[in-house]
Parts: structure tokens; sequence; C-alpha cells
């Protein structure tokens, strides 16, 4: 069974059992009736809904891609020295757990060079959960178990930007040589 509704231009649009939609629309003066698929519509509207800007899913990861534009890893501007090599964001996830809860997690790696030609790394690793709030193009993480002064994030919540392919978190208030830090996580089969 099919339907069709007049269109104001004097073209129609035609709807099948198959739920496609076709606007059959009279093209230049005189011509023949050109039918326009509006099944390249339905798959443009379908891929924009089904995109990450419409919210992340559950058990998908998102990788740490890009901090302040630069690939992973981030090497910390002002942090090395004579003694030990910059401090290096090596790591870093964001993995929807359910409906309401998400973790973020960051891994940070300092080498200390010892006179004898040795060297130790120092290794900071965190991974931090708490209930979500998705809205509109936000993603609120918040987390119950922050103190200030512990490893692990700057605050009790992030507000992580949706982007197609990915999230973006925004730190500022940092000191010089930093202003910000603008992290991108992108899911694994994407670059974003």
């Amino acid at each position: 069974m099919s339907h069709s509704y007049e269109h104001r231009d004097g073209g129609r649009w035609i709807g099948g059992k198959d739920g496609a939609w076709i606007l059959q629309a009279k093209v230049g003066m005189g011509s023949a009736p050109r039918l326009v698929a509006a099944a390249s519509l339905a798959a443009l509207i379908a891929s924009l809904a089904c995109n990450e800007a419409t919210g992340p899913r559950i058990g998908q990861s998102y990788r740490l891609s890009t901090v302040n534009g630069q690939p992973m890893p981030f090497a910390f501007p002002g942090t090395g020295g004579d003694s030990s090599t910059p401090l290096m964001m090596v790591e870093g996830w964001v993995t929807i757990l359910s409906d309401s809860a998400a973790e973020r997690h960051e891994r940070l790696v300092r080498t200390i060079l010892i006179s004898s030609g040795d060297s130790v790394p120092l290794i900071a690793e965190w991974t931090y959960a708490g209930p979500y709030h998705h809205l509109s193009r936000r993603l609120i993480i918040t987390y119950p178990s922050w103190s200030p002064g512990q490893i692990g994030p700057r605050n009790s919540a992030d507000t992580l930007n949706i982007v197609p392919g990915g999230l973006t978190l925004r730190e500022t208030g940092l000191l010089p040589p930093l202003d910000s830090l603008v992290r991108v996580y992108c899911l694994p089969s994407q670059s974003c």
C-alpha cells in the first residue's frame, strides 16, 4: 500500500510500504517528471542521526587521540630538564559503562635520569568512574570519590563536548606555559 501527499511546488511525495519516500517533481518547463530519490535523503538523515553528536553508546571506548592538537604521546612543555625527560601523557580514554556511568583514565610518565647513566620511570596512572548526564551535545561525568590534591582529574566533574566520532575535554586555569589543555577522544575506528 502506498500513500501520496501533494507538494506545494506541483510534485508529490509517494510513500511505499517499506517506509521509503520519493519526491516526484516536475523539473524545468514542460520536462517529464523526474524522480528524486528520498533514499539518499533518508541515508543522509540516518547517518546524521547515528553519529556521535546524538550521544555515545553503552560499552563504547574513546581513546585519547590528541592534546592541544598534538598526537599522543603529549609532552607537557617546560617540564623536562637535565635530570629528567618531560612529563608525558602517554594514554587515556573515556568509556561509557552503562546508561548512567562512565569512566575516564590517563597514564603519565616521566623518566628520571641518574648520574650513573641509568633511568627510573615514574608512572602516574588513574581511572575514575562515576555517573554521567547527557545534555544536548555534552556529557558531564561526576567523580564521587574525587578529592583535591590526589592524582586524577583536576575537578570533581568533567564536561565533555560530543562531536562527530568523539568527545572533547577542555581544562582551563593551568599555569604557564599552558593556559589550557584540549583533549580529543576518538572512537578507535575513526579519526576525529
